[in-house]
């Protein structure tokens, strides 16, 4: 998640939204897998998510995990990347 996160901020300059989407469509399977799969969720300590949460608790857990961490964003890049990111997952609620 890390390497997705720094190729997206490396990118954020761009005019359009179009290559930040592209890159999170290179890596769809990572960003849904907590979020479809409920075998992902719980396994790791730091997860947002907590074992038998539906999976539209936690596309919920999610949203609102990531508008708080934008609202907390300082750098202007990583408030714009995890909008993105964050419209674009929900997209696929």
């Amino acid at each position: 998640m890390q390497e997705l996160l720094n190729e997206l901020l490396l990118n954020v300059f761009e005019n359009d939204d179009s290559v930040l989407l592209q890159i999170l469509s290179k890596n769809v399977e990572l960003l849904m897998e907590p979020l479809e799969e409920e075998d992902a969720v719980g396994m790791d300590e730091d997860s947002i998510y907590e074992g038998g949460m539906t999976r539209d608790e936690r596309f919920g857990r999610y949203e609102s995990v990531m508008r708080e961490r934008e609202g907390r964003a300082v750098h202007g890049g990583v408030k714009r990347v995890l909008g993105v990111m964050r419209e674009f997952v929900m997209a696929r609620r």
